[in-house]
């Protein structure tokens, strides 16, 4: 929901505007931009699918106009979206805690951080790379006035993932709590503050999120059946034999399990991936000490 007011009520444009006083003046910038923006918008949102319409929505326009491939444009906001999906607060790692048992959700959120951090510094040195080749010129600069409005709104449109986090990190709020809190705090800020969403406009907000939440549930409600089924036929157990069959080097079967997943993901969408194949791979990787938060 707050991912979905956010989108609604304009604080991504801000976010981008805060990115671009970041890293927009090295070249090749907007794609940087666009990379930074997917970054700090996930880090709210938690979703690709979001960022990639919110941010998206702002970059691709932007990237073309000042003489980005419409083709490169596409391919920084979806590869750079998928930041969404790993960096804290994403919700895909609390399908992960539900179906691996109730892993903290405290520590998944931690363990985001670094790889998110990692794919961040990959996109821009990558798109560092693709500018100086194909001769892609530096963003706009923003205006000395407009420097200090742009920090603020920056913070205001950032501030909703330091309420989630902050809360979880600290102990003072639950995970449920905490994103509780970011709604309100969202809601007011598009509302009351930059009032891009008005108050008719919140039945879609709310429309989009109940679609999206109902069909997380159903995948919650049948994959638990699914997992049943699995450990009533020792599937998981079958599994965890075959592959350490095929070796018992751990590295092994990790690269054996980012194979699979690869190719399961080009038709299949994270959640529903999550879920179906959780309590089939987590008993092989537990049976060689991996630890689950890994």
């Amino acid at each position: 929901l707050t991912g979905q007011i956010m989108s609604a009520g304009g604080l991504a444009s801000r976010i981008v505007n805060f990115a671009i006083l970041l890293v927009g003046r090295i070249r090749g910038g907007l794609a940087m931009v666009n990379s930074v923006a997917s970054l700090f918008f996930g880090n709210i949102s938690g979703s690709a699918v979001a960022d990639v319409s919110s941010v998206g929505s702002v970059m691709i326009p932007m990237m073309k106009k000042n003489g980005y491939d419409a083709d490169y444009s596409v391919g920084v906001t979806i590869s750079s979206a998928i930041q969404g999906v790993v960096v804290p607060p994403s919700h895909n790692l609390v399908l992960y805690s539900l179906a691996a048992g109730g892993v903290s959700i405290a520590s998944l959120f931690m363990a985001g951080i670094v790889p998110g951090v990692i794919m961040l510094i990959a996109l821009m040195i990558t798109s560092y790379l693709i500018a100086r080749k194909r001769g892609y010129r530096k963003a706009d600069p923003i205006p000395r006035s407009q420097i200090g409005s742009v920090l603020l709104h920056g913070f205001l449109s950032l501030s909703p993932a330091v309420i989630i986090l902050g809360g979880i990190m600290s102990g003072i709020f639950t995970a449920t709590e905490s994103g509780a809190l970011a709604c309100i705090y969202s809601f007011i800020l598009a509302s009351f503050v930059y009032k891009e969403l008005p108050l008719s406009g919140l039945f879609m907000v709310l429309k989009r999120t109940l679609k999206t939440v109902s069909m997380v549930f159903f995948l919650i409600a049948a994959s638990a059946a699914f997992g049943w089924v699995l450990a009533f036929l020792q599937i998981p157990s079958a599994i965890t034999d075959l592959m350490l069959g095929i070796s018992d080097n751990p590295i092994i079967i990790l690269l054996i399990i980012n194979i699979l997943l690869l190719l399961l993901g080009a038709p299949m969408d994270m959640a529903p991936m999550i879920l179906i194949m959780t309590p089939i791979l987590l008993p092989v990787v537990t049976s060689f000490g991996m630890d689950p938060v890994q």
